[in-house]
């Protein structure tokens, strides 16, 4: 809408959802407001929802976040409520944030509020893979002053979830 005030004219147009700092009219001033517009916008029910994946696999304790797209663009209602198959395996909230809480299955659904529109992602979750040990390919190892060597590491089992290594010296 915009109003028109006495000795000023016409006020910019305010948009639905704005703060009280865009007002249309004057405050303080004593001058009345003589005419308004009121501009009706068509706005439309939502048609579809997608997610940015289908699936995923998360290790147990570990997050990860689905994001939704509404469309279309201009869809009045794009509130939408996010259900797991399984909450003892995957935990969701109303952000789409989800959680691996126990190895196992489950799918996420999010849906419109607005035409009940859904899409799901089916959710793998595993127990991370422990390493058993870790070897390198010298038990010993000699150097001459400014000289180098590159040392290697083997980590068994091959499928173990975290295979980073921390190097240090004793001197």
């Amino acid at each position: 809408y915009r109003a028109h005030v006495q000795n000023i004219g016409w006020m910019n147009w305010v948009d639905v959802g704005t703060t009280d700092a865009n007002i249309a009219g004057t405050t303080g001033k004593g001058l009345r407001m003589e005419a308004i517009q009121i501009r009706l916008v068509k706005l439309s029910n939502v048609s579809s929802i997608s997610l940015d994946k289908n699936t995923d696999s998360l290790l147990t304790n570990k997050t990860d976040t689905l994001k939704s797209t509404i469309t279309p663009n201009n869809a009045y209602n794009k509130n939408v409520k996010w259900a797991s198959s399984d909450a003892s395996i995957v935990s969701v909230d109303s952000s789409g944030n989800i959680a691996g809480l126990k190895a196992g299955t489950a799918t996420i659904t999010v849906t419109t509020v607005d035409g009940n529109k859904t899409a799901p992602c089916v959710v793998t979750v595993t127990d991370p893979v422990k390493v058993t040990n870790i070897s390198l390919h010298k038990a010993t190892d000699a150097l001459k002053v400014g000289a180098t060597d590159t040392l290697a590491a083997t980590i068994p089992p091959d499928n173990a979830s975290e295979k980073s290594v921390n190097w240090t010296s004793s001197n």
